[in-house]
């Protein structure tokens, strides 16, 4: 209980004296309580007092006897019950007083006061829309305010979720019937969260254990087979249409680094609601690995799932029939086939036995880096064309720029030849074979002499012959592409 008082009349005579509280009722009322009184300091003062009071338009008149001596004249005791807004409100209270019976002016006038007290906002709750697995106004969750007393109605909200209808809400999260509807008033003064309650518009196809394994045409294992085996197993969904029956189920390939799907291939589905699907699928090359894509498809959609060819890597493999040998792949022909890295420390010997061909021949399928030795120079060869006789073949980095290459014939060693620029090392070519193996230079960059059956040395530091016979005495012939 608070209490003011007015000023005084007629110097110190008497005035108004206040006494004030407000509480709440409930949770949208205050209620404010005053007692308007009258304080008489001197004895003499005995006129009765009309004491009007006034809160939020509201006005309480009250009439207070005359009272022989000094003190406090009490008045009644009254309230006002006022409204708890959605924010704080304050509310005057102003308080008159008059003694028309006085035969002074001053009292016939009287005085008054005016305070005035702070009605605290209404109560008030929050009421929170969960998605529930959507998304409700953009967003997983939304909020609004319930207020006391109020009537509220369930909002209409922009409700989403791919493969769903909205039914309306509910107050648990695994409820599949919704208690409340857009629209619909909620009267409970207390926190709630309300669930989206949907219903599933589609399920599409379950694909369970899928499976590729490379096989011949027929679909029996094969390591080295260009075709695939495919198993998947796969079901329709039954629970939102009975009689939902497969469609297709199909599979498409791609080998691995491409974005183009091939053609899709049907498969056996093996049922009609659920199965195991099976066929055989190709050609895949052996030594790549190949996407698959099985899709299964039924009247309301479709779903896909992916699984791989893997190639086939042999460390070594041999030809049926013993004629081919290959190393880091499948045997695929005749003869020596490489497919991985070769380093070679050492000599590099040739013979009749291992090279019979022709001065304008190349040796096949050689690739990758040959390495004669780490500290002595890094070569790529691109072509090498026949030798004859037994042959050693070394090449040694003198001095930038300059090669020099060493020679024997049947081990004999005949001597070094300086070879003035890169390009030189094209003078053990003639013109003609040149114009027609050479892309790397032009005829122009090359020395020689002679018909084809001759072949220029250059200065050959042993003094030995400065030519050799075309098929007889050619120790080698390299296309070098450069120095590292």
């Amino acid at each position: 209980m608070a209490t003011v008082s007015s000023g005084w009349v007629a110097g110190d005579d008497w005035q108004i004296r206040l006494d004030y509280s407000i509480s709440n009722v409930n949770g949208n009322t205050a209620r404010i309580t005053c007692t308007a009184s009258i304080n008489n300091r001197y004895a003499s003062v005995n006129s009765g007092a009309v004491v009007r009071t006034t809160v939020n338009g509201s006005t309480y008149q009250q009439t207070i006897a005359p009272i022989s001596g000094a003190g406090i004249k009490w008045g009644a005791q009254h309230s006002w019950d006022v409204r708890r807004n959605h924010s704080d409100t304050n509310y005057g209270i102003n308080v008159t007083a008059t003694m028309p019976g006085s035969s002074l002016s001053s009292y016939k006038g009287g005085t008054f006061l005016n305070t005035s007290v702070t009605a605290s906002a209404a109560d008030h709750h929050t009421f929170t829309y969960n998605a529930n697995g959507g998304t409700v106004n953009g967003a997983g969750t939304y909020s609004n305010t319930k207020w006391y007393g109020e009537h509220y109605y369930i909002p209409n909200l922009t409700m989403a979720r791919d493969g769903y209808d909205f039914l309306g809400w509910a107050e648990s999260s695994s409820t599949t019937s919704a208690s409340k509807q857009p629209g619909n008033e909620e009267t409970r003064d207390q926190d709630l969260t309300f669930y989206a309650v949907w219903k599933r518009r589609y399920i599409p196809p379950a694909i369970g254990k899928l499976t590729a394994t490379r096989s011949d045409s027929s679909g029996t294992a094969l390591d080295t087979g260009t075709y695939a085996k495919v198993t998947c197993e796969w079901s329709v969904d039954t629970t939102l249409k009975a009689d939902n029956a497969v469609s297709s189920v199909t599979v498409a390939a791609r080998k691995r680094g491409d974005t183009e799907w091939g053609s899709e291939v049907a498969l056996t589905a093996g049922g009609t609601t659920s199965g195991t699907a099976t066929g055989v699928v190709g050609t895949f090359e052996v030594g790549y690995a190949y996407d698959l894509r099985v899709t299964v498809t039924d009247p309301g959609g479709s779903a896909t799932q992916t699984t791989v060819v893997t190639p086939s890597f042999f460390t070594m493999d041999f030809l049926k029939g013993g004629r081919g040998i290959a190393f880091g792949k499948a045997a695929t022909q005749e003869g020596i086939d490489i497919a991985m890295d070769v380093q070679l420390d050492g000599k590099i010997y040739c013979s009749t036995t291992l090279f019979s061909m022709s001065i304008a021949d190349r040796l096949k399928n050689l690739g990758g880096e040959i390495y004669l030795s780490d500290s002595i120079l890094n070569y790529r060869f691109l072509d090498v064309y026949a030798v004859t006789n037994d042959q050693e073949v070394i090449y040694t980095r003198l001095a930038d720029p300059f090669v020099g290459m060493k020679f024997s014939l049947n081990n004999t060693h005949i001597g070094y030849s300086a070879i003035w620029q890169l390009t030189k090392a094209y003078q053990f070519l003639t013109e003609t074979m040149c114009n027609t193996q050479c892309d790397k230079i032009t005829p122009t960059n090359l020395t020689y002499s002679g018909t084809d059956a001759m072949y220029r040395t250059g200065n050959w530091n042993s003094g030995s012959p400065t030519s050799y016979t075309k098929n007889t005495d050619v120790v080698g012939i390299y296309r070098i592409e450069g120095l590292r």
